[in-house]
């Protein structure tokens, strides 16, 4: 039977993890260094580097020129909580709209994929990862941050994103999302 402090835990734990990936969706820096200790690292790419000098590297330079939309959808979350540290693993899908232009676009599909897409290339596109996450948080104090982070990536889907843009229901709905601080989210 698990104690209210290990179920504590285990709530506090998942909001670290939930802070985390919206700071990704967001691109929110400042909020993913709460959820982050300077030296957890982040392994399995793009980058492989203590989460201090990783944060800047992915917000700054990566995601807004890579994704046009990213969003995380957190499905299992195991963890195995030992006193000051937990460790488990995180099922997820990452869902992204990529840009148009040429460079992003190979940096992310790679030019084999690219090339195999033709004219689809020409227009938005959906990208959707299948991800594991296995994470180590650990307690320093009474605060709950990730360790380490490592990626692993089990599958991916690349199509011709075909969602409405403008109309349709979308003109009776005011509120939109925004990459950034400005979000509706944050009000």
């Amino acid at each position: 039977m698990m104690t209210l402090e290990e179920l504590s835990a285990r709530e506090e734990i998942r909001q670290v993890i939930y802070r985390h990936f919206r700071a990704g969706d967001r691109i929110d820096a400042e909020l993913d260094r709460a959820a982050c200790w300077d030296d957890a690292v982040f392994i399995g790419g793009p980058v492989d580097l203590p989460m201090g000098e990783a944060i800047p590297l992915i917000y700054e330079e990566m995601m807004r020129k890579y994704f046009r939309v990213t969003n995380h959808y957190m499905m299992n979350i195991s963890m195995d909580v030992n006193g000051a540290e937990a460790r488990g693993e995180i099922y997820a899908i990452a869902y992204h709209i990529l840009p148009t232009e040429r460079e992003p676009l190979e940096a992310v599909l790679g030019a084999a994929k690219l090339a195999a897409l033709g004219d689809a290339a020409d227009q938005p596109l959906e990208l959707w990862i299948g991800i594991r996450y296995a994470t180590t948080l650990s307690r320093r104090g009474d605060e709950w941050r990730i360790a380490s982070m490592r990626l692993i990536v089990d599958w991916s889907k690349v199509e011709p994103y075909s969602g409405i843009e403008t109309g349709g229901f979308l003109s009776y709905l005011t509120l939109r999302g925004a990459r950034d601080r400005t979000d509706p989210s944050y009000g």
